[in-house]
């Protein structure tokens, strides 16, 4: 590959397309080609190489794509869209798009070379370089500038996020009474909170009493065997052997409506009638 005497003479046209913009995902790239002889480089079939690279000493091969474009009649011109060509070096495992290989989200990637280590970490505010390569059909030329891509104004401020706009997002806000913030939604998406919303939603929830397809709240159920274990006070359930609805009062569990007497049956006397009554029945004065 030669480092030619080819001249760029001009480059126009850059936008370095931040993560947030999903779509297109892809710059343009223009700039007309001179020979060292002061003519313009014109051929049926040039074949462009685009490299993007890491910053700084590494120097790590992110993404690799070609293009092959017709530059005849062209005065040399040319123009591509990087991010739109064919990809070459297909063993790249984390950077196997431009987005991807532009994305400074912290992720350490090992790309297929690199002139230092064998890795790369990305950091907010980090730009690339990219390098270009063409083929005329009589060498391989090295365009001896590198060009650093960095995100331009308006890149900074994305006015959409694959098409969501900024008033579909869900953002922070601490205004007023509010307290929606980063620590306090994974607190309420956390594993236990978020089985017990499911739980909720599902009407399967031991917190609450669900209410039952009429309306009706069901109490938890208990036998007298079984009853709940260590009641406090004002908690209450429905036993199932005597069908009693029963509180606990701080010191021993009531039976609601029930009485602490200890009165059993009533016997009718002379001059009454109605017999023993043990439930509940009526005494009258016989005639």
């Amino acid at each position: 590959m030669k480092c030619g005497p080819f001249i760029l003479s001009f480059l126009i046209g850059f936008l370095f397309v931040l993560p947030a913009l999903a779509a297109p995902g892809s710059f343009s790239y223009q700039g007309q080609i001179i020979r060292p002889s002061g003519q313009a480089l014109e051929a049926d079939q040039v074949i462009f190489t685009i490299e993007i690279l890491s910053p700084g000493p590494e120097r790590c091969l992110l993404y690799e794509e070609t293009h092959t474009i017709n530059m005849r009649g062209s005065n040399g011109l040319f123009s591509l869209n990087i991010g739109e060509g064919v990809q070459t070096g297909s063993d790249y495992e984390d950077t196997a798009t431009l987005n991807q290989a532009i994305q400074n989200t912290g992720l350490t990637v090992n790309p297929t070379s690199c002139a230092i280590g064998g890795s790369f970490t990305s950091a907010n505010g980090q730009g690339r370089l990219m390098q270009v390569h063409f083929n005329d059909g009589l060498e391989t030329v090295t365009l001896g500038q590198v060009h650093n891509i960095k995100s331009v104004p308006y890149a900074q401020s994305a006015a959409s996020v694959d098409g969501v706009i900024a008033s579909d997002i869900l953002t922070q806000n601490t205004s007023g009474s509010l307290v929606l913030t980063q620590a306090n939604l994974e607190n309420v998406f956390d594993t236990a909170n978020h089985d017990e919303l499911l739980d909720l939603l599902a009407g399967t929830s031991s917190l609450y009493a669900p209410l039952g397809s009429n309306g009706a709240s069901a109490l938890p159920s208990f036998t007298t065997a079984t009853p709940p274990a260590s009641p406090q006070a004002g908690e209450i359930w429905y036993n199932s052997d005597d069908n009693q609805v029963y509180f606990h009062n701080g010191t021993s569990a009531q039976a609601v409506g029930g009485g602490s007497g200890s009165v059993s049956s009533i016997t009718a006397g002379s001059g009454l009638s109605g017999g023993t009554i043990t439930t509940t029945g009526t005494i009258a004065i016989a005639a």
